[in-house]
C-alpha cells in the first residue's frame, strides 16, 4: 500500500515537471520589459533590429552673395597686352583663326534682341555703340547685352558731331554714356565711336582724358542708306577679312533681316565673331586711350 502511494507521488511530480516544460516551450509566462525591467503581461516577439531616432544636424543655408552689378562670364578675362586699356575678352578664342567684329550703332532698338539671338546661335559677340537717349527705354536689352557677353560702347548721348562742339561739350557727350553704364550697371565702357566718324586732334585728346579709345570702321555696309537686307549682305561678303570692323545700325529692320544671312555666312567662312575689345587684344595685342582704330592686322 505504501509502495503504491510513493509511485503515485512520483507520477504526479513527473506530470507537473512535464507540464512546466510544455508551458515553457510554448512561450507562455511573463517576460521582463528590456527598457524598464518590469514584467509585462503580454507575450512579445524578439526584436532583431531596433530603430532609433537619430537627431540630424540642423541645415543652415549659406547666405547667397549679393547680385553683382555685372555678371562675370565663365572664361572671360581682364587683359591689357601692350596697350594701357584693361580689356574684357573670352579666353577660349583662337588667335590663329580669323576674327571679325560686327558693330551696331544708334540703338538699342526694337530689333536689337533679334540680332543678339542670331549671334547666340553661332557663339558670336558684337559691339553695340549705344546712344544715351535710348538707355532708359531699353533696360532689358542692355541687361541682355551684358549677360550674353556683348560689348557696350559710347556713341554719345544724343548723336553729337564731336567736331562741331567745344572740347568741354564733346567730352561730356562721350562721358555721359560711360557714367550712365557705370552708375546703373557697374559696367566699364572702354570705347567710343564718334557719330558720323567725325574726329580730330581735339576729340582724340578728349578720349585720352576719359581713358577710352576711339573706334571707326573698315567696312561700311551703307545699311543706313540702302535700307536693303540683300545689299547689306553683299557689302559684308565683298569686304569681310580678318581683323575687319564692320559698321551696321541695329535701328533698321532690313539690317536685322540681313543678319539672318550675314552671321551664318561669316561663321561658315571660319570667322570668329568677336567684340572690338577682343579683336584689339588678340589681333593688335591691346589698345590705348586716345588712339583711333579702323581695323587691326592690316
Amino acid at each position: 500500500m505504501r509502495c503504491k502511494t510513493v509511485k503515485s507521488l512520483i507520477r504526479g511530480a513527473a506530470l507537473l515537471v512535464l507540464l512546466a516544460l510544455v508551458l515553457s516551450a510554448c512561450g507562455g509566462g511573463r517576460k521582463a520589459d528590456p527598457d524598464t525591467g518590469e514584467e509585462s503581461g503580454e507575450v512579445r516577439e524578439e526584436v532583431l533590429f531596433t530603430e532609433k531616432e537619430v537627431a540630424l544636424p540642423e541645415y543652415t543655408a549659406e547666405p547667397e552673395p549679393e547680385e553683382e552689378a555685372v555678371r562675370i562670364l565663365d572664361g572671360q578675362e581682364k587683359v591689357k597686352g601692350k596697350g594701357d586699356l584693361s580689356l574684357s575678352v573670352r579666353s577660349n578664342l583662337d588667335p590663329k583663326k580669323p576674327m571679325i567684329a560686327l558693330t551696331f550703332d544708334d540703338g538699342p532698338s526694337a530689333y536689337t534682341m533679334d540680332i543678339m539671338a542670331l549671334l547666340e546661335k553661332y557663339d558670336g559677340r558684337a559691339t553695340f555703340f549705344v546712344v544715351g537717349e535710348m538707355l532708359e527705354k531699353k533696360a532689358e536689352e542692355l541687361r541682355h547685352m551684358i549677360d550674353k557677353g556683348h560689348e557696350i560702347a559710347s556713341h554719345t548721348w544724343s548723336h553729337t558731331n564731336l567736331r562741331k562742339v567745344s572740347k568741354e561739350d564733346g567730352k561730356k557727350a562721350m562721358n555721359s554714356v560711360i557714367v550712365y553704364m557705370k552708375e546703373n550697371y557697374g559696367y566699364d565702357v572702354k570705347l567710343c565711336r564718334p557719330p558720323y566718324g567725325a574726329s580730330n586732334k581735339t576729340v582724340k585728346e578728349e578720349a585720352a582724358e576719359l581713358g577710352i579709345a576711339l573706334v571707326i570702321w573698315s567696312v561700311d555696309t551703307l545699311d543706313w542708306s540702302t535700307r536693303n537686307a540683300e545689299a547689306t549682305f553683299k557689302a559684308v561678303k565683298k569686304e569681310a577679312k580678318d581683323g575687319a570692323i564692320i559698321l551696321c545700325h541695329d535701328i533698321h529692320k532690313p539690317t536685322a533681316e540681313s543678319m539672318k544671312k550675314v552671321i551664318p555666312w561669316l561663321h561658315e567662312k571660319g570667322y570668329q565673331l568677336v567684340t572690338v575689345q577682343e579683336l584689339l587684344y588678340y589681333k593688335n595685342n591691346g589698345a590705348s586711350a586716345g588712339k583711333t582704330y579702323y581695323s587691326v592686322g592690316d
